[in-house]
């Protein structure tokens, strides 16, 4: 029989029908979703402000991120220099100890010494402190450790600071040098001259002005040279940076000298030895010897003590000497000299300077939003650390009861003492002992850091604020109203159910039940 119903009619009933199937699956994945649309097509007109609202709480997500992360970093930062204040001020509290302890024989200068020494280490690691793959002092150079003090123990730290030929740079200059020049100015790489005169100086000229830029104290390496490889101190520096004068220990050439009757050899245990004692004393350079005429003054002097001239007629004999062997009438002492090289500066060579320090002093710079941010600049140089280091260093240098000892050089003590005081504060009591200090010191430091450290965790506290803020706004635009949403959702399950019996009624009719 034919059906009442023509295939188009057919056709039209079932396009609504999936019509409006088709907005009851959109109701569906809204209630699901909880979003209006899948994409920003279904919200045209509120599209472009919606993707405004997205992408700034994005920026804001990331800046919550960084910020957080430098949040850390600033942490342990604030904890490695509390910890390292700490070091610093119970070093400080055993010097002054040890100032004002009247005893001050090998016992107590071995342990101040191995204070200082300890000190040392302990400021080197929290220095080279690291966090999040960072070394936290080292400027930009973040993957450089930033401090080696080059320190194993404290017998090979006196070796190489002996306190006397190579004594620890006492200026900021000199310890932070950081060079190498083995050619002048213009490139000539036989530039060099080595001398020493009578009167015990020792000069290293260069064929221009290349030298005017070092520092007195700085201690330099030799290398490339025939005769004058080593480690020296530098003594002076011309004007004209044309050459320099490095610590030596040398005699100036005198034979039977009685300086007028009064020359004097003091020992180590304070006996004087005089005329009475030698007719005179004959000082020889190239060999490092005096020779005493007359009796046997030296048979009670020994290896590696210490001696001092005076009223010598020369004054390069006016010194504090160091046996390297004795007799009964002679003492040989421990020389440092330059060897006569280059005359009219025509020797190669290069002179050299290491600094402890390997990062760099570039500022580092924070973003934390797109208007704000701020610098990082505590590195491993910063004066209120290297005034300690230098400080703990002066100390620990020299082996007791030679020329270059703690004992000998009692002035180091309070020397230190003032750095160490102005490392830990502003105001630091007495003169500056090496000149004009840099005023940065710790309290300063941590005053600084805690500042960045609040200032960061205030923005991060805005910032999230503002994101959840801009959450609610997003939600506003993009988010679906539930209720509503159930309420499309069941009208247009009602209708398509409806339109379902419709059509299957519609496809059971036939002409001959509608004739009948």
């Amino acid at each position: 029989m034919t059906r009442i119903a023509s295939l188009a009619a057919n056709n039209q009933i079932v396009q609504l029908l999936l019509r409006t199937q088709s907005r009851l699956q959109d109701n569906e994945i809204q209630l699901a979703s909880e979003k209006i649309s899948q994409d920003y097509k279904g919200i045209a007109l509120d599209s472009e402000r919606l993707v405004n609202l997205e992408n700034t709480r994005n920026a804001l997500i990331r800046y919550v991120d960084n910020n957080t992360i430098t949040a850390v970093r600033l942490d342990v930062a604030g904890t490695t220099i509390e910890a390292l204040r700490q070091t610093i001020d119970d070093f400080k509290d055993q010097l002054s100890g040890f100032h004002q302890f009247d005893a001050k024989g090998q016992i107590e200068v071995k342990d101040i010494q191995d204070a200082a020494f300890r000190a040392l280490k302990a400021v080197e690691g929290f220095l080279n402190t690291e966090a999040d793959g960072r070394f936290l002092f080292s400027g930009t150079r973040v993957t450089t450790q930033p401090i080696d003090l080059g320190l194993t123990d404290l017998a090979a730290f006196q070796a190489k600071y002996d306190g006397t030929m190579v004594a620890y740079p006492t200026t900021r200059d000199a310890h932070l040098a950081e060079f190498s020049m083995s050619a002048n100015l213009t490139g000539d790489t036989t530039w060099l001259g080595f001398e020493r005169d009578n009167g015990g100086v020792g000069r290293i000229t260069a064929n221009d002005n290349s030298l005017d830029n070092l520092k007195v104290g700085t201690t330099i390496t030799i290398s490339g040279t025939a005769s004058n490889n080593g480690t020296y101190q530098i003594a002076s520096v011309n004007a004209g940076g044309n050459y320099i004068t490095v610590v030596t220990e040398m005699l100036t050439t005198r034979a039977n000298d009685t300086g007028g009757g009064n020359i004097t050899l003091t020992t180590a245990a304070n006996a004087n030895l005089g005329v009475a004692d030698f007719t005179d004393l004959s000082f020889d350079q190239a060999t490092g010897v005096i020779t005493a005429a007359g009796g046997t003054p030296f048979s009670a002097l020994k290896a590696g003590e210490t001696f001092t001239i005076t009223n010598a007629t020369d004054a390069g004999n006016n010194q504090t000497f160091t046996i390297d062997s004795v007799t009964a009438t002679t003492i040989t002492i421990k020389q440092k000299k330059l060897t006569d090289e280059g005359a009219g500066q025509t020797a190669a060579g290069t002179i050299a300077a290491s600094s402890y320090y390997k990062g760099d002093e570039t500022i580092v710079t924070h973003r934390m939003d797109t208007n704000q941010t701020f610098n990082f600049d505590t590195t491993a140089v910063d004066p209120a650390f290297e005034k300690a280091i230098r400080a703990m260093a002066i100390i620990a240098q020299g082996v007791f009861a030679t020329e270059g000892g703690l004992d000998q050089n009692k002035k180091r003590v309070t020397d230190a003492l003032y750095l160490l005081g102005s490392a830990l504060s502003p105001t630091t009591s007495g003169t500056p002992p090496y000149g004009t200090e840099k005023t940065s010191n710790l309290r300063q430091v941590q005053v600084n850091l805690g500042f960045d450290q609040l200032l960061v965790r205030d923005t991060n506290e805005r910032h999230t604020r503002f994101i959840a803020f801009l959450e609610s706004r997003i939600a506003d635009t993009e988010n679906v109203d539930p209720l509503e949403a159930i309420t499309r959702l069941l009208d247009e399950s009602r209708a398509l159910e409806a339109s379902f019996q419709a059509l299957a009624r519609i496809r059971e009719l036939s002409l001959a039940n509608f004739l009948r």
